[in-house]
């Protein structure tokens, strides 16, 4: 084994010499984004991966449309509406530091705005011609292996496939207006060139997506995602955890967009277009027809559950690979005229088999049932710099309803206050709905939020909540109804190029006590202490993290970790080394983990032991890019645990990621 790490490294620093310096430090502005405005473990891997194609191909600021800015899952309503009417009163805008001109965008978000946007001559121009696509389109091809350097795990010991992941992918781009992607992956596990995987890869995805062209917004055709309203009727696109996902909510237009990540289980296949029919009003329609993964049930005549992890590694679940269709299709209605905006969206859905989840467990003897579906939604709002009113109201086939309202308030420029209503009916079924909540689902919820941002002197900002939610009816390891009390506080002062940031979280969630139905309250403490320090060339960070838990026992645990960088014209290096020490998976504790392009890595941490992690970036030329990674997690001590179902833990576990990108 120790002959493997040598020859990795061996391999990566002989590149070294040839490296080329990162363009943006995007990925240290994005976590600082996030910690600043939610428990970061709540993230998804989407969003890293649209801001990693928008970093690759920036927004020229000037001719940027608000459905542009929209793209930027970062921007709240707010900021966008402030960049639109900075725009329409001084634009053309000359220099990015421009942007501190404009009061709504805080330095943390202003400095990852300005990794994703650039400032050209205002010219507008039309879409392009078939041959101009052809002959100034810009292509790039990308593949990535990951293999692991220590023994199988007991998992993997029952896989049909290898224990290494890799992955192809194809994309093509004209500026704004044209994007086209071809993906092909395989987990690790998964078989190849065998078994049902007889044409190689185990997941293929296509698409091809224009913008601008007339009166056409958007139109895509193969695999897509939407969003639109506040997403009680439909949202399968990138989300975030709780707190973060209040900056998607409010926004007045729709988004689609093609599915260019390796996401098995959250996309749409068909056609999707949205239409300006008018000044301000915008029709939007789609389809889908695709296989699903799913659980039958003993007869194999119906579906029992709806599988997205997109794992098909042993014969049980190659089985339940592609065993049944879904259709569905929909419309939106968008208007927006003076801050006022008002949505209408329709979607029906049907499966070739009827759902018949297993209504003896308590949590889900409300869960969508049926074979037929329709959901139906009205959102409606008022935007405007200094105030911010939204809301979508929506109905499904039971005629049980969900609705969720926010008002945000810029109270001054430097103080802002936030309240978010929510009402889900536990009888509400909405498949492909996704919106804020503090249980994960737009069904079984009722609560009140209320959060402010301030920024009490220059340098400093000040963030909090506290969000209460009811769910009336049994939930996952709730036998009753239950309650949920989440609160939270961060302080992030800046001066110069060093950030210190302090957070606690405190948070009340019911649950059965251990081996009973009696409800007990489980009290959740979190707590970040951060320092971190950039220059030119380089950045480091030290971060001590804690957690205790009471109920069911106490639990507690902690863990500090240092990360840097060091790069030069020619040269680029990140590295990561952190110690843990938890009693309990319940403990766990995540910390973010640089990866390679379009891999975003939040890894847990439980038991005792330390992690390390060497990450390289080499510039073989102007079109080769070779990215390199050699990451190892030792444990002393594993607590008993109840891990995911997806969960390895070995005592030792190391592995290898190796990158290539080139461009054309």
């Amino acid at each position: 084994m120790k002959i493997r790490y040598v020859a990795f490294l061996l391999v990566m620093t002989c590149f070294l010499p040839s490296a080329a310096q990162d363009e943006t430090r995007w990925e240290e502005y994005y976590q600082r984004w996030l910690e600043n405005n939610e428990q970061m473990e709540e993230t998804n891997a989407d969003a890293y991966e649209t801001l990693s194609d928008l970093q690759t191909h920036p927004l020229n600021l000037n001719t940027a449309t608000r459905e542009d800015l929209e793209r930027l899952p970062f921007l709240s309503a707010q900021q966008v509406e402030g960049i639109c009417e900075y725009l329409y009163h001084y634009a053309p805008v000359r220099s990015l530091s421009e942007l501190a001109l404009i009061e709504t965008i805080d330095y943390d978000t202003r400095l990852l705005l300005q990794c994703f946007v650039y400032v050209d001559e205002d010219k507008r121009q039309t879409f392009p011609t078939l041959r101009n696509i052809i002959k100034y389109g810009k292509h790039e091809v990308a593949g990535e292996v990951k293999f692991p350097l220590t023994g199988e795990s007991s998992a993997s010991k029952k896989h049909l496939g290898y224990d290494v992941r890799h992955w192809l992918r194809y994309d093509f781009h004209l500026g704004e207006y044209v994007k086209a992607g071809l993906l092909a992956s395989q987990d690790a596990g998964e078989p190849f060139f065998s078994n049902r995987n007889k044409g190689g890869y185990d997941f293929y995805s296509f698409y091809l997506l224009v913008r601008k062209l007339g009166r056409i917004k958007a139109a895509t055709v193969g695999r897509y995602r939407l969003r639109f309203g506040m997403g009680l009727v439909i949202n399968n696109d990138y989300g975030f955890g709780k707190q973060a996902s209040l900056a998607t909510l409010g926004r007045t237009t729709g988004h689609v967009r093609g599915h260019s990540s390796r996401s098995e289980g959250n996309y749409l296949q068909g056609a999707a277009a949205t239409v300006n029919l008018a000044k301000g009003l915008d029709l939007s329609l789609f389809g889908s027809y695709r296989h699903i993964d799913t659980t039958p049930t003993k007869d194999g005549n119906a579906i029992k559950t709806i599988l997205k992890t997109g794992y098909h590694r042993t014969k049980t679940e190659l089985a339940h690979k592609h065993n049944a269709l879904q259709g569905l299709v929909g419309s939106n209605l968008n208007f927006l005229r003076n801050g006022f905006h008002f949505g209408l969206t329709a979607l029906y859905t049907e499966f070739n088999h009827e759902l018949h989840p297993d209504t003896a467990q308590r949590f889900r003897k409300y869960a969508a049932r049926g074979r037929q579906f329709y959901n139906v939604g009205i959102d409606y709002g008022y935007l405007s710099r200094r105030l911010t009113i939204a809301g979508e109201t929506a109905i499904d086939k039971n005629q049980a309803f969900a609705t969720i309202n926010m008002a945000t308030v810029c109270l001054s420029s430097r103080l802002d206050l936030r309240l978010v209503q929510r009402f889900y009916s536990y009888r509400y079924q909405a498949l492909l709905a996704q919106s804020f909540s503090e249980g994960g689902r737009v069904n079984n919820e009722s609560g009140l939020y209320v959060g402010t941002n301030w920024q009490p002197a220059q340098g400093w900002l000040v963030s909090a909540y506290s969000d209460y939610a009811y769910f009336p009816q049994p939930r996952y390891r709730v036998s009753t109804a239950s309650t949920a009390w989440d609160n939270m506080l961060t302080a992030t002062f800046a001066r110069g190029n060093a950030t210190w940031t302090a957070r606690y979280r405190f948070k009340v969630k019911q649950e059965n006590a251990a081996g009973s139905h009696q409800v007990i309250d489980k009290k959740e403490n979190r707590c970040r202490l951060a320092y971190c320090l950039t220059a030119d060339n380089w950045h480091a960070k030290i971060q001590a993290d804690g957690v205790m838990i009471q109920g069911n026992g106490l639990k507690s645990g902690w863990m500090t970790s240092l990360c840097g960088g060091w790069q030069s014209v020619k040269t680029k290096l990140d590295a990561v080394v952190g110690y843990f020490n938890t009693n309990s998976f319940d403990t766990r504790i995540y910390t973010y983990e640089r990866g390679l392009r379009y891999n975003f890595l939040f890894p847990s941490f439980f038991g005792r032991g330390y992690r390390a992690a060497l990450l390289g970036r080499v510039a073989i030329n102007s079109h080769l890019l070779l990215l390199a990674k050699l990451g190892y997690t030792h444990r002393f001590y594993i607590p008993k645990a109840r891990p995911n179902d997806h969960s390895t833990t070995q005592k030792d576990q190391a592995d290898a990621d190796l990158q290539l990108i080139w461009k054309l």
